[in-house]
């Protein structure tokens, strides 16, 4: 029984707690609990106090005839025995307000750490995954990110520090409530003994693997259903015009319905140990009072140990139901530490990136990617095999080829989003590292095929990662203009503090590109990729834009562009075709163009 509550429950639990806790939340740990051992204490007076007097309410010779009592009596030289049972009346009343009154600052204190965990734990959580691979973002549930930054923290606490707090707590009331019983009477304490710890022990061991089970399904529950919601509303014009709103709404139905279909038997299942204890100590009660009828013996015998089981039940019964509630939500919460434990499956040994630590990085001359091969782990093909290539400063290159034949990937590998390849990718002849990572970034601008917008200003949209008090004008306009965003921004009522919608979804589809390569000037880049930027575009609106490039082409910029349109591609100055991760033919444009015809 001490294995099973003690090793199995606490000293695991508490191992697995304290290593998401910093050092000076261990401190504060160590306050809370020498906080709690105090109010253990001032629990343990109040009782003490409480026997005594009912004692000597129903039989004043007690003053005298015990030792301690009649003692203390003569010491402070009480006239009567009313004033000795006033003066531990006030006694009672004044250690009862200290009780509660302290009681509810620990109650405080407790809470206010452990939500600070839970910010905390937040944060590193959120540190922890944006920091995570390419490749972990691509083969993993948005909704499952957020459940373990947004939610699982929040659970964290609530459903292990808490009840941690309250385990420790209650558990120290009991046992020096049991050290006192074991002093006046063994026998109420072999009894206590024998009533609740096999009753707990055996609930507990029933319903162990259900809670844990509940728990991670619950778990699993949630994101199902947020995934559900985020489908519906950012598929709102396919769920219209499919007619298909009951097959989200029911899909949405029942996953929410079976979450709290658990949170219920959890919820039931807690409201257990007090019932059973609360019926247990009845049955002990009458079976008592049956034996002392039955057997004929001293009745006052009787009133005196009933007098002293009950006054020890009343606090240790909602204390044994405390002690068994916490271990029930520990145990449904246990699913917890091993989402917190979770790494990235697809990270890289070595150094991770660490942005406050930029070394320096030059681009003067070129980019040279030597013999570079790389495999998406669930596939078995090579998307690039002994890929090499020299990309010249300030000049144009396109990239064409069939879907899979490596240009995006190609590109992921030069922004440093995929770095698990084989090879070297070398700037100006120094090769790309952890160490300078960051640095090398800080040289590139990115616009994607559906570049993602903020639901924020156009300003803040542009400047991406920046608050308005830390935007710089100067570099805002240049971006704007070269952009080619001028007429557009004059025209909106709030010009840049126009807030541009979730997604973009207040703004053309040819405005958001140009936002998007406004954003990846506003940090005067040495090289600019454009990855299928006009594939979704018109054909006026792409025009538009591909003058825009050749403009950023014709001022220095190095440019790699991925294209499936070769009209797209009019401003490189060399166009390279891949086919299974190699380069199988080289172009100018005017070769492409009459290869085409």
């Amino acid at each position: 029984m001490k294995k099973l509550f003690l090793n199995n429950i606490y000293a695991n639990t508490f191992r697995g707690v304290s290593k998401f806790l910093s050092a000076a939340q261990r401190k504060q740990a160590i306050k809370v609990l020498f906080l709690i051992l105090g109010n253990g204490f001032v629990e343990v007076i109040g009782l003490a106090v409480i026997l005594p007097l009912i004692s000597m309410a129903n039989n004043n010779s007690l003053i005298h005839t015990n030792k301690y009592l009649r003692g203390f009596y003569n010491f402070v030289g009480f006239k009567n025995e009313d004033q000795f049972l006033l003066f531990l009346i006030g006694v009672m009343v004044t250690v009862f307000i200290i009780k509660n009154v302290l009681g509810i600052v620990i109650n405080y204190i407790q809470t206010k750490f452990s939500n600070g965990v839970a910010a905390d734990l937040t944060k590193q959580q959120f540190k922890k995954y944006i920091n995570y691979s390419y490749q972990f973002y691509k083969n993993t549930n948005s909704n499952l990110i957020t459940r373990d930054v947004g939610t699982i923290p929040t659970e964290f606490s609530m459903g292990i520090i808490l009840p941690m707090i309250s385990l420790t707590s209650e558990a120290f009331v009991v046992i020096l409530i049991g050290i006192g019983i074991l002093t006046v009477d063994f026998k109420v304490f072999a009894i206590i003994l024998a009533i609740f710890i096999p009753l707990l022990g055996y609930f507990y061991n029933k319903v162990k693997v259900k809670l844990a089970a509940y728990g991670e399904e619950r778990s699993n529950t949630a994101p199902k259903t947020y995934k559900t919601i985020f489908e519906a509303i950012h598929g709102y014009v396919d769920v219209k015009l499919t007619n298909r709103e009951n097959y989200f709404v029911q899909r949405c139905s029942k996953s929410i319905h079976r979450f709290y279909e658990l949170l219920t038997k959890v919820y039931v299942l807690e409201l257990f140990p007090v019932r059973i204890i609360e019926m247990a100590s009845i049955g002990f009660i009458g079976t008592l009072f049956a034996y002392f009828i039955i057997t004929g013996r001293d009745r006052e015998e009787l009133v005196s140990f009933l007098l002293l089981f009950t006054v020890a039940a009343y606090r240790i019964m909602p204390s044994a139901n405390r002690i068994m509630t916490a271990i029930l939500r520990i145990k449904n919460s246990s699913f917890i530490l091993d989402i917190l434990e979770k790494e990235d499956p697809y990270k890289v040994k070595g150094p991770s990136y660490n942005p406050d630590n930029i070394s320096e990085l030059s681009f003067n001359e070129s980019i040279e990617l030597e013999n570079i091969g790389f495999k998406y782990p669930e596939k078995y093909d090579d998307v690039l095999t002994d890929f090499s290539l020299t990309i010249k400063k300030k000049s144009s290159i396109g990239l064409i080829g069939s879907s899979g034949s490596g240009k995006t990937t190609l590109v992921n590998i030069i922004l440093r989003l995929i770095d698990d390849h084989t090879g070297e990718v070398k700037v100006d002849g120094k090769t790309l590292t952890s160490e300078n990572i960051p640095a090398w970034r800080n040289l590139i601008g990115y616009v994607q095929q559906d570049s993602y917008l903020l639901d924020a200003s156009l300003a803040e949209n542009i400047a991406f990662g920046f608050p308005m008090e830390e935007i710089d004008m100067d570099k805002l306009n240049d971006s704007i203009k070269q952009a080619r965003l001028e007429e557009f921004i004059e025209g909106l009522p709030k010009g840049v503090d126009t807030n541009v919608g979730e997604f973009g979804g207040k703004i053309s589809g040819g405005q958001r590109q140009r936002i998007a390569i406004a954003r990846a000037l506003y940090k005067n880049p040495k090289l600019l990729i454009f990855d299928e930027a006009t594939s979704s575009l018109d054909s006026k609106v792409e025009s538009e834009i591909l003058d825009t490039i050749q403009k950023l082409s014709d001022s220095g910029i190095t440019i790699i562009s991925i294209a499936h349109r070769i009209s797209s591609l009019k401003f490189c100055d060399e166009i390279y075709e891949l086919s299974k991760g190699k380069i199988i033919h080289k172009y100018t444009y005017a070769e492409l163009v009459a290869k085409d015809q």
